[in-house]
């Protein structure tokens, strides 16, 4: 029974890593959702920002990855695949999906700089 323990801990470390980075893309999810309707985008749902996120994270590695021998060129390339499923997934021009992407990253900014402040507050 003692030669279990470690496996035990592996898959338990996995699924805790799988766990923290589902609620990882859901809440960057829920600040594209809140960027999405702030940015004007119609029919902005929790669903596709999801779906963007998911699928805009994968094309950013892959993009990256591949132009690797570019440094620097290989990152706003992949930064800009990602805007392209963005722009996809929420049938969106070009601009909407920036000011969606820039509003999801200004709304989080500030959640989490008042979670900070009321952490720092509280104790």
């Amino acid at each position: 029974m003692h030669g279990l323990a470690i496996p035990g801990l592996v898959g338990l470390s996995i699924s805790l890593a799988f766990g923290v980075l589902f609620i990882s893309l859901l809440i960057s999810a829920y600040f594209l959702f809140i960027g999405a309707k702030l940015a004007g985008i119609r029919d902005p749902t929790l669903g596709k920002a999801f779906v963007a996120m998911i699928g805009g994270g994968v094309v950013f590695v892959v993009i990256a990855a591949v132009f690797f021998f570019l440094p620097g060129i290989n990152v706003l390339l992949a930064l800009l695949a990602a805007l392209w499923v963005v722009k996809v997934v929420f049938n969106t021009g070009w601009l909407r999906a920036l000011l969606a992407g820039i509003l999801a990253w200004v709304v989080s900014a500030v959640v989490f700089f008042l979670l900070k402040v009321l952490v720092v507050a509280v104790l």
